[in-house]
């Protein structure tokens, strides 16, 4: 007995009706009406009486709706509990080198459907000059690093953005060209004694920022930016994360040296750890949105 046409007989036995019956299921009103006949054909009785448009159950329909009701509850807690016991549990270690949208986005569709595995991210001071030889599993890092790894494209650099916050004049701007920057006091991020990329970018346009403030991580910068009166640059590829915070405006950077560069999730040929390739085999089928990667016609060309 088909259990898509048990589903089908109850939803038709509580509508009543052919035409909502279908609406509901997604199928054609011929496909609900074949599917009926083959169940009543099994069961070697009718189900219903029909009354013009409408069908109203039997005594043998009103009979065998709660039998019906039973098996779909029961195969489905099934197929639960199979699920359940072959899930993956586990922790997987992610050195992300440079954050994104995209990025944020496969990890929560990955979460919903493998709530036990646990991602665990780590920042670029764990992953040294050769990824490899770290202990981490994948790795979101420019193409230029992959080397010869599998990758899957997650986000692309092709562009900055002005951070300020609401009350600054720059926020009622469309667009910011670089140079009307060149009084402003700037907050940059730092690692290990090191500037982000966006300052040689910056100067390597023509323009030489005045820095204010200098600090080790997101949370520290957004919050100089809205706290003082010293603004920032990122790339695009926090865009959508970046408009959620209240109270900060997100402007587009003209540039006339524009960088791009493609960011990858990256995964060992051979994973130190089975959960890595339950994560990786997501990466490839992960259908992502080309807003949180880049600009939509030069990806469409990339990937033609």
């Amino acid at each position: 007995m088909d259990i898509d046409f048990l589903k089908t007989f109850i939803t038709l036995a509580e509508s009543e009706n052919i035409t909502l019956t279908a609406d509901e299921t997604g199928q054609s009103q011929s496909v609900i009406s074949a599917s009926l006949s083959k169940l009543e054909k099994e069961l070697g009785k009718p189900l219903f009486e029909r009354s013009g448009r409408r069908l109203h159950l039997n005594d043998d329909g009103r009979f065998f709706l709660p039998q019906a009701r039973r098996i779909v509850r029961h195969w489905e807690e099934a197929g639960n509990s199979v699920r359940q016991s072959s899930t993956e549990s586990g922790v997987v270690k992610v050195g992300v080198l440079i954050e994104n949208d995209g990025l944020y986005f496969m990890f929560a569709a990955f979460q919903e459907l493998h709530p036990d595995i646990c991602i665990e991210l780590y920042d670029e001071r764990t992953m040294q000059d050769d990824i490899l030889r770290s202990d981490l599993d994948l790795f979101v890092v420019p193409k230029q690093m992959c080397h010869d790894l599998p990758t899957r494209l997650i986000a692309r650099q092709d562009g900055l953005f002005l951070l300020v916050k609401d009350s600054s004049p720059f926020a009622q701007k469309q667009s910011v060209r670089l140079e009307e920057l060149k009084d402003e006091q700037f907050v940059f991020s730092a690692y290990g004694g090191r500037i982000e990329r966006i300052y040689e970018l910056c100067r390597d346009n023509g323009f030489s920022p005045q820095i204010a403030y200098l600090c080790e991580n997101l949370d520290v910068k957004i919050d100089l930016i809205l706290h003082s009166d010293a603004i920032g640059i990122a790339y695009n590829t926090m865009r959508h994360f970046r408009r959620s915070i209240k109270g900060l405006s997100t402007v587009p950077v003209e540039l006339e040296n524009k960088e791009v560069n493609d960011i990858m999730v990256a995964w060992r040929k051979e994973p130190l750890n089975p959960l890595a390739r339950v994560l990786a085999d997501f990466a490839e089928e992960f259908k992502r949105d080309p807003a949180t990667i880049g600009n939509r016609a030069y990806l469409n060309n990339r990937e033609q």
